[in-house]
């Protein structure tokens, strides 16, 4: 049986409509993710920055003398009652 040719360009006209949305539903989802990361980084430099300034780090600051007395005042902070872990990254960006 032959397909007219009004079903083939409605099929066309489907397929291209089905690819533009595919393009732009990828772009959102893109768009949408790198806003998400931006916060989330801001939100982090900017707890670190207070963290930075709460220790009074300076950088000439050694991590290995005075690193008992920053996890400590950290602990104390965040009101932790319980053993945890906390590293501390001594790295500059």
């Amino acid at each position: 049986m032959k397909v007219s040719i009004q079903w083939k360009i409605i099929g066309i006209y489907l397929s291209i409509v089905l690819v533009i949305m595919i393009a732009s539903g990828s772009f959102i989802i893109i768009r949408i993710e790198e806003q998400y990361f931006s916060r989330v980084r801001s939100s982090v430099e900017a707890m670190a920055t207070s963290i930075r300034d709460i220790l009074w780090i300076e950088s000439n600051l050694n991590f290995e003398e005075d690193r008992d007395n920053m996890i400590n005042v950290l602990k104390n902070l965040i009101n932790v009652n319980e053993e945890m872990d906390i590293y501390i990254c001594a790295t500059r960006l």
